[in-house]
Formats: structure tokens, C-alpha cells, sequence
């Protein structure tokens, strides 16, 4: 018995709701009931938008317009929140191809255009190329602008707004709130604070337009109430506000690790002694809330109540009970320097050294200036003219008071083994 190959046609009748519909369904920004937005850190941002619409049963075409230029579609998510189970994407594509004059030049390359004359007569001409442009009228080559270059219509693969298209299946007719939900670029946020010192102000708890909740290993700051973010706009919100924050004022005096391990003939003359603030970011000086890494702008007033600009620096992530320096630059008045009293090399790895340190303070107050010296290795200290700490295993400290219009002189002799 022979096998003989045969074709086989399978017809399928599609009723009209399974019908892909001929006009896709337009869901746009009027359709907008909600939008919420969290913005991270390196320019990211999570868009939620909730629109109210309706589809019809089957398998349709929808046109989600308005949405964020710098959206990525791999992170498009799609659900109705009045019916869950019953939408589904099938497909998704994302048109950007908007409108400008040189886009709509290169759809029109190879086709039949209008050149129009300032006495309202044209000319037919075939657009050969946008770089140019260069035009062929009556069998010539023409280069350059010949007129005002009219189209005859508008390519229908171009689009006015960056919009999402999606082939859908649903399940019902009636209305439906859906929620898209994407990651794109663009938005960024920062975190900027004013200072301003000695402030004649009533003592109040810091006061707060966003609520703050700890969020896996971050913190997440929620505003309370609503707000607008435009395109191409840079908005500030008030994160938290406080008066009479105890703020203290450090001056430090740094060293090197280096100073150890070489032999200096002549003295180490303008070392700057650095000025910071410390704020202990406590309940009990009316803070208390994790503050986010940002900069720090600090004012102060002058004899006539004027408030000036002192300084800036940029502060790290600040968790509650925590504390935020903020370094001010270098004192002025207050200056030191340094003087290797003696310098000697026992051995192999083996030293010590004698420093003899100045500090002078030229300002109408005693100042207390704090002198850190990093020590390379193990280390003792076998003199010292003044109370030392041991901080860390390579960090010697001093705290040294120094008289208004003096000078102080503290000295010290290490043996190190490195």
C-alpha cells in the first residue's frame, strides 16, 4: 500500500471580539488618575501610573501614551486593578520615533514633495537626500534650499509623545483602573541643608514634610501631600526643618604618617589646623531621623544681623544617633607647626623621633585645638610634655588648650618598630 503526501488546510472562524481591532484604543493622560513616583539615587526613578479606561473583550491594541522619554521597556509592568486575572500583555513595543523636521526629511527621501515660492507658486521635486538637502525638479539636480519645503502628509510611523503599544487580551467590557509601572532615567534627586549659626530662634523638634521608614537596607522618605515634577524642571521640597541644634566646633590639628620614618632638617612650618562642626543627629537635639547624604551650606550672621555664606562640605549618610562633621575649611587665626627635635634609626625597622609641636592662636579667646598624629607600626610613647590618647592602634591625640593671643608648645619622643 502506497503513502501519498496531502496538504492540509485548517480554517479557523474568528468571532468579532477576538478580532485584533482595526484602531488601536488610545489610553492617555487624561485617562490619569494617580501617578507616584520614588526617585533613587543615580538618576532612576520608579514610575506607577494608574488610568481608568476600558477595553474591548478579546485581543486589542492599545496605545499607552504620555509616558517618561528615558523609560526602559524591559521593566514595562502591566495590571488591572479591577480585574487582575483577566488583562494580559501579549506583546509590547515602544515608539520614539517623535516628530522633528529632519525625521520627517528622511521619510520623505525618494518621494514626491512641494517647493513653495514667496509668491505662493511651487515646484514639484523629488527629495534625493536631507544632506543639503539636494532636490531633482524637472529632470535637474538642485542643492541647497529651493523654497519652503511643504509634505503632502504625515508618516504614520511617527508619533507626537513617547507612547507604549501593546497587544492585550481582556476579559470584560466594563471600565478598569490599570497601573503601568516602569524604571526609567532622567530624575535624580539630592539632599541639600542650610546651616545657619547663633539663629535667634524658638527651640522647636524638627518639623517634617516627609515621612521616613526603613526599607530593607535604605531608607525610603514619602512626602506628605502631592506635588508636580515638569520636564526639564529642578524642584526643592522641604525634607525637615529644626532650631537650636547643639552644634560644636572642632579645630584639628593633623599629622602624617611619613614625619616617622625620615629625618627633617628644617621645621615644618604652615600646617593648616582644620575647623568642623558636629551635630549628633539625637531626638534630644531635636533630630533624630536618618538624613541622607548631601551638602551642607552654612551661614552665619555678622555684627549687623546679615546672614553670610562661612562654608560647605559634603556629608555621608547619617543614621539616627549618629554624628554628621561637617569640615569648614582652615582656621585663619589659629595656625601650627612642627619641629623634629631629634631623629635617630636603632636598627633595622627600628627609630625614634622627638617632635616638638607649636600651636599659636591669634584670636581674643582661648581656643582648644586637637592634634592627631597617624604612627606608622608599633609604637610607644617614652615623653611627652602634655596628656595623650592612644585613640586607635596607629592614631596618638592630644587635646591642647591654647591661650587667646598665645602660643602652646607640646613635645613628644615615640620609639617605633616598623
Amino acid at each position: 500500500m502506497q503513502t501519498r503526501p496531502i496538504a492540509l488546510m485548517l480554517l479557523v472562524a474568528l468571532t468579532a471580539t477576538d478580532a485584533l481591532a482595526a484602531t488601536p484604543r488610545a489610553v492617555t493622560r487624561e485617562d490619569q488618575r494617580e501617578m507616584m513616583v520614588t526617585i533613587y539615587n543615580g538618576n532612576l526613578g520608579l514610575v506607577k501610573d494608574v488610568r481608568e479606561t476600558h477595553f474591548p473583550a478579546g485581543t486589542t491594541e492599545v496605545q499607552f501614551a504620555d509616558v517618561a522619554a528615558l523609560i526602559d521597556p524591559t521593566t514595562v509592568h502591566l495590571k488591572s486593578l479591577t480585574d487582575p486575572a483577566g488583562l494580559k500583555i501579549l506583546e509590547q513595543s515602544y515608539e520614539y520615533d517623535l516628530l522633528t523636521s529632519q525625521k520627517l526629511m528622511e521619510k520623505y527621501v525618494g518621494r514626491k514633495v512641494r517647493l513653495y515660492q514667496t509668491d505662493g507658486t511651487y515646484h514639484e521635486a523629488t527629495l534625493l537626500s536631507t544632506n543639503g538637502p539636494i532636490f531633482e525638479i524637472n529632470g535637474q539636480i538642485h542643492m541647497g534650499h529651493y523654497g519652503r519645503l511643504v509634505l503632502p502628509s504625515l508618516p504614520e510611523n511617527l508619533v507626537g509623545q513617547p507612547t507604549l503599544v501593546w497587544l492585550l487580551r481582556n476579559h470584560t467590557t466594563r471600565p478598569q483602573r490599570v497601573e503601568a509601572s516602569y524604571l526609567t532615567g532622567g530624575i535624580t534627586w539630592k539632599a541639600d541643608y542650610v546651616m545657619e549659626l547663633a539663629a535667634k530662634a524658638a527651640a522647636a523638634d524638627a518639623s517634617r514634610d516627609f515621612q521616613s521608614e526603613g526599607f530593607f537596607e535604605y531608607h525610603l522618605y514619602t512626602l506628605d501631600g502631592r506635588t508636580t515634577i515638569k520636564d526639564n524642571q529642578t524642584k526643592q521640597l522641604s525634607l525637615l526643618s529644626a532650631t537650636e541644634v547643639p552644634v560644636a566646633k572642632h579645630l584639628i590639628y593633623y599629622g602624617a604618617q611619613d614625619y616617622y620614618r625620615n629625618a627633617y632638617g628644617m621645621p615644618i612650618s604652615n600646617q593648616k589646623v582644620a575647623v568642623y562642626l558636629e551635630i549628633r543627629n539625637s531626638k534630644e537635639n531635636r533630630l533624630g531621623v536618618p538624613l541622607p547624604k548631601g551638602k551642607v551650606r552654612v551661614y552665619k550672621a555678622d555684627r549687623s544681623g546679615s546672614q553670610q555664606f562661612i562654608g560647605e562640605d559634603w556629608t555621608d549618610h547619617t543614621a539616627k544617633d549618629e554624628r554628621m562633621k561637617i569640615k569648614m575649611g582652615d582656621a585663619f587665626d589659629v595656625v601650627g607647626s612642627r619641629v623634629q627635635k631629634d631623629y635617630k634609626k636603632l636598627g633595622p625597622g627600628l627609630w625614634e623621633v622627638e617632635w616638638e609641636i607649636a600651636l599659636r592662636n591669634h584670636k581674643p579667646e582661648d581656643q582648644t585645638v586637637t592634634v592627631v598624629e597617624p604612627v606608622p607600626g608599633d609604637w610607644q610613647v617614652l615623653a611627652s610634655s602634655h596628656p595623650y590618647e592612644k585613640v586607635e592602634a596607629h592614631t596618638l591625640q592630644y587635646k591642647t588648650l591654647v591661650p587667646k593671643e598665645g602660643a602652646t608648645k607640646l613635645t613628644y619622643r615615640l620609639r617605633i618598630r616598623a
